[in-house]
């Protein structure tokens, strides 16, 4: 791979200028650079950093949500101990950003973390189960707009979402989509398959009409011991047909999903 990669980013700036690419395809291939050579040198410029364990879902196959009885007394991190962190990281070459949890929007601090990191010039993401998406979350990203926001999906109605998660907010998932859309604030959707989720061409059906980026996990992972949940992954046959991408919106995929 380092024979493909060009000597210097001045020199992939000169190639990608002269093959026409621009906007984020251009941006998509410089960041890209960006991260293979910081993986040559060990330095990490992403960073994905779990604010709470704590969520508003209590999903079957997550593998870090955690409840407050299970803290056993712990606390969170403080919104001091959280800047001092990225404080470091962003020392050692921190560039971009993931916030997540747990649910990351439950985290007390989160706005004032939020705007800690995009003061610092961070670009970040976040990743989020969309049940928080409020007008006033929504008003409040789209005057300090994120680098990307990645919702999961947890199925197609209200039923599937009481097997997968607990709860019955289905609705408020799609009417937080059409929220951002209205603001214009881009995001995409990931999935999680799992043998609770069983429509799966009504999922891809819904996927298609929401009609912003996509991508389907094609694993979990273990939960942590401390969560007292075992391995629910998908069973056979499920989501198993070849799944195209998601339509673009300029804007790139995450590579993680919240569990």
């Amino acid at each position: 791979m380092t024979e493909l990669m060009p000597p210097s980013l001045f020199s992939l700036t000169e190639r990608l200028n002269a093959e026409g690419k621009e906007g984020y395809e251009q941006y998509a291939a410089i960041r890209r650079y960006i991260q293979f050579k910081a993986r040559e040198q060990a330095v990490p410029v992403c960073g994905t950093f779990e604010l709470t364990p704590l969520c508003n879902l209590s999903c079957k196959m997550c593998y870090v949500h955690l409840n407050e009885d299970q803290l056993k007394g712990r606390r969170l991190l403080d919104v001091d101990a959280w800047k001092s962190i990225f404080d470091q990281a962003i020392e050692a070459g921190l560039m971009y950003a993931t916030l997540t949890g747990g649910e990351c929007l439950t985290y007390p601090g989160f706005r004032e973390l939020y705007l800690y990191l995009h003061a610092r010039g961070i670009e970040t993401t976040i990743l989020s189960n969309g049940v928080l998406m409020t007008e006033e979350m929504t008003a409040f990203l789209a005057e300090h707009p994120p680098f990307g926001i990645q919702f999961t999906l947890y199925g197609v109605d209200d039923d599937e979402y009481e097997r997968v998660t607990g709860r019955r907010v289905f609705g408020k998932v799609m009417a937080a989509f059409d929220r951002l859309k209205a603001a214009d604030i881009p995001f995409s959707i990931c999935i999680t398959p799992n043998q609770y989720m069983r429509k799966e061409k009504e999922l891809i059906r819904l996927l298609y009409e929401i009609g912003v980026p996509f991508s389907i996990n094609s694993g979990l992972k273990t939960p942590r011991e401390e969560t007292g949940r075992p391995l629910l992954d998908a069973p056979p046959g499920c989501l198993r047909f070849p799944v195209p991408r998601g339509p673009g919106n300029g804007r790139p995929r995450s590579a993680d999903c919240p569990g």
